[in-house]
């Protein structure tokens, strides 16, 4: 704390009167945040007066760093000393102008004047890391490696991949305390999850949650009001945001999509600067999981022909100014098991592309399955789908051999069939038997001219 700055020093008896709590939580060496703070000033009566928590919350955000605190300081300190100032010289003129009284009236308050014009504005102070460190939170995770507490996450997939389907699952298993994707465990008790609806779609997201079987008194939909959209870069929204996640304190907030909640675009870096900052600082100040979900640009011909290509933080739309604040990028795509091409029912392996909080998990895969009797829902698995990719000359002349060997065969006769029924060369022959190694077997041993091959597994006189 500063030690020269009092509540007195605030221009605005309820920006003292937060300070003032502050300076107590500091005293019994407690963590100070919207959360703890709120309830500082709810015990002294004094929540409501200052403006509650939804004004704690903005104030959080109008301040651009911690680490120039100090700084700060000094500029409430320096401005209450010239208001003193002003006060105290206008109380003096008053006393001159006024031939009734007696100047010697004024020698008290010359004193405080004197005392306020002695008293010197602090040497602004830069801390070091080191005392900044001891005021952070260590890193909180809701779904470990995946998804941290009080910083946004990122989940991008191009259009139908099945985005918003994945948000409310993880949903469905915070508030029914299920086993996350992976098999990690969640909270340990059924939680709530504010999903914010920007593309205007809640019965879509009712059918669903229904069919599922969620309990639905634990999902807390934002919608905007009639004949609106939501848009965050207007402070109402941001408002109504704040209010929901001080009066419900979920654990996960949904954001469908961010193209959906700014009306200049993804690429206004002032606009998505603003937007994103406040999201920001919405999932820090409440410790809440944040997903904002995202899409893809288009894929060019070139791209899309390439099957195995995996997601970048390169195919995100929009500024880059996306990427850079989200600390978990999530990806979610279709993999192209089989050489039949596009299937939009395919099995989607999700992964993170981004993360600047630690290792990264092993990628997941996923499947959508017909739930009776309509909707479908998510089977996940550990072990990632593989892409299709076209077998090499190689692949393909083992898996003849393993056809054609289910007798002994001589490797002259071999290569002279292989020539003649699949063009195979001699040297891709016995290139493809060498890589199958110990599944195939000589009869007598590859120097006797009588020699011959045959799959190991098979039993002959």
């Amino acid at each position: 704390m500063n030690s020269h700055l009092q509540p007195r020093h605030f221009y605005l008896h309820k920006h003292g009167k937060i300070y003032q709590a502050i300076q107590s939580l500091h005293r019994r060496g407690e963590s100070i945040d919207i959360v703890t703070l709120s309830a500082e000033l709810q015990a002294r009566g004094t929540l409501t007066q200052v403006g509650g928590a939804v004004f704690l919350s903005q104030l959080a955000t109008t301040v651009p760093s911690a680490y120039n605190i100090h700084h700060y300081a000094d500029i409430v300190h320096g401005l209450w000393r010239r208001r003193e100032a002003l006060k105290l010289l206008s109380a003096i003129s008053r006393i001159a102008y006024n031939e009734k009284e007696d100047l010697s009236a004024a020698a008290d308050i010359e004193e405080q004047l004197s005392e306020i014009l002695r008293t010197p504005i602090q040497n602004t102070t830069y801390p070091d890391f080191g005392s900044v460190s001891k005021t952070l939170q260590p890193i909180q995770w809701l779904w470990p490696q995946w998804v941290p507490r009080g910083m946004i996450t990122l989940l991008g997939a191009v259009p139908g991949a099945g985005k918003s389907l994945v948000a409310l699952d993880l949903a469905k298993r915070i508030i029914h305390n299920e086993p996350w994707p992976n098999g990690a465990p969640s909270g340990g008790r059924s939680e709530r999850v504010i999903y914010v609806d920007a593309e205007l779609v809640p019965q879509l997201l009712h059918a669903r949650a229904s069919s599922w079987g969620m309990d639905e008194s634990k999902l807390y939909l934002m919608l905007p009001k009639p004949n609106d959209m939501i848009d965050f870069g207007r402070e109402e929204y941001r408002a109504q945001l704040r209010s929901m996640v001080e009066t419900i304190k979920p654990t996960l907030v949904v954001i469908d999509s961010l193209s959906s909640i700014t009306t200049r675009g993804e690429n206004n870096i002032e606009d998505i600067r603003s937007i994103l900052g406040f999201l920001n600082e919405l999932a820090s100040n409440f410790q809440v999981g944040l997903i904002l979900i995202h899409h893809l640009r288009k894929r060019g011909g070139a791209q899309m022909m390439d099957k195995s290509r995996n997601v970048s933080i390169d195919d995100f739309r929009g500024s880059g100014h996306i990427i850079a604040m989200a600390r978990s990028v999530i990806a979610l795509s279709t993999v192209h098991v089989t050489a039949n091409g596009y299937d939009r029912n395919g099995p989607r392996k999700i992964e993170i592309v981004k993360t600047n909080l630690g290792a990264y998990p092993d990628p997941l895969g996923c499947e959508f399955k017909p739930l009776h009797p309509r909707g479908v829902f998510l089977e996940w698995s550990e072990n990632a789908p593989q892409p299709y990719k076209e077998p090499t000359k190689a692949e393909l002349c083992k898996d003849w051999l393993r056809e054609v060997l289910i007798k002994p065969q001589s490797p002259a006769d071999l290569v002279k069939m292989g020539q003649d029924e699949e063009g195979w060369s001699r040297s891709t022959i016995y290139r493809a038997r060498r890589e199958l190694g110990s599944l195939i077997k000589s009869t007598l041993g590859h120097q006797d001219p009588n020699n011959k091959w045959v799959l190991a597994s098979v039993k002959f006189l």
